[in-house]
């Protein structure tokens, strides 16, 4: 029943949202990688994922963790550190980030950077032009996730399904305004920007629109639902920020948010003291 609400908030979400036209793909234009070239990820070996997770980490779908930015240094530096702290093989992941605003390259991320300012779908499919990972993790700089999202997606997705989210009772949310932690109880809508999906469902026929500044995700959700795309969850605590940066203000879903200890929000979604004291310092200016 738990599962089948979550799906069905998924579809209503989808098919409520009002249907935008899909622009014809165009090409990367202004687009420069900053980093070095990258070599592309080595395909996986194959294995039975129906006899349990394997321990080899070449048998681990290569993953393309993609993260949009602009003149948000300070909070892709903690996004950053969630990245690194997750216990997926490293030599399985590559992390492409797309900043149009004044950002600099990082150490071991693909850095793509545009002289313009440009909109949220496009700074997307930039970075799935791009991505070489068979499996692609969206993983905005304002969210903060605990270290085992990656592999958890990952299974989920090995063990059937096309999509994979995080479910909305692990999900809670920093309020800038106020200093607090939040934890979602009892909801069942789930977030778009917490998706993993298969590489090969971007391209013509579903792929987010150039054009679009807000609801990008949805829109990109509603094309992989149209298309018959299968859905899986997974249990795996985040944070999200509430703060004045927002592109749009964070819907809350359907259940009910209660005030948590910072240290139990960062105990459940293993996030480091550093992480911690900058939200900290957030709410305190």
């Amino acid at each position: 029943m738990r599962r089948l609400l979550i799906l069905h908030a998924i579809a209503a979400t989808a098919l409520l949202a009002p249907k935008r036209r899909r622009r014809a793909p165009t090409k990367d234009n202004g687009w420069r990688e900053l980093s070095p070239p990258a070599t592309p990820l080595a395909p996986r070996t194959d294995y039975d994922w129906t006899s349990g997770a394997p321990t080899d980490a070449a048998c681990w779908p290569s993953v393309s963790v993609v993260t949009i930015t602009r003149d948000r240094a300070d909070f892709l530096a903690e996004a950053l550190v969630s990245m690194a702290r997750q216990d997926y093989p490293r030599e399985r992941v590559e992390i492409i980030v797309a900043d149009d605003g004044a950002g600099e390259p990082v150490h071991n991320v693909r850095y793509l950077a545009h002289a313009a300012r440009q909109r949220l779908g496009a700074k997307r499919n930039a970075c799935l032009a791009r991505a070489t990972g068979e499996l692609v993790a969206t993983w905005d700089d304002d969210d903060y996730f605990a270290p085992n999202r990656l592999r958890a997606q990952a299974a989920e997705l090995m063990r059937g399904g096309d999509v994979c989210f995080l479910g909305a009772d692990a999900a809670y949310r920093f309020d800038v305004s106020d200093g607090e932690f939040r934890e979602n109880r009892g909801g069942s809508f789930v977030q778009p920007c917490t998706m993993m999906f298969k590489r090969e469902l971007w391209g013509p026929k579903a792929r987010y629109d150039d054009g679009a500044d807000l609801g990008e995700d949805l829109a990109f959700l509603d094309a992989l639902l149209e298309g018959g795309a299968s859905v899986a969850t997974a249990e795996v605590p985040f944070v999200r920020v509430r703060h004045d940066r927002n592109v749009a203000q964070d819907a809350a879903g359907d259940g009910d948010e209660g005030v948590v200890a910072a240290r139990a929000a960062a105990v459940a979604c293993g996030l480091p003291a550093r992480t911690v004291d900058f939200l900290a310092g957030l709410s305190a200016t």
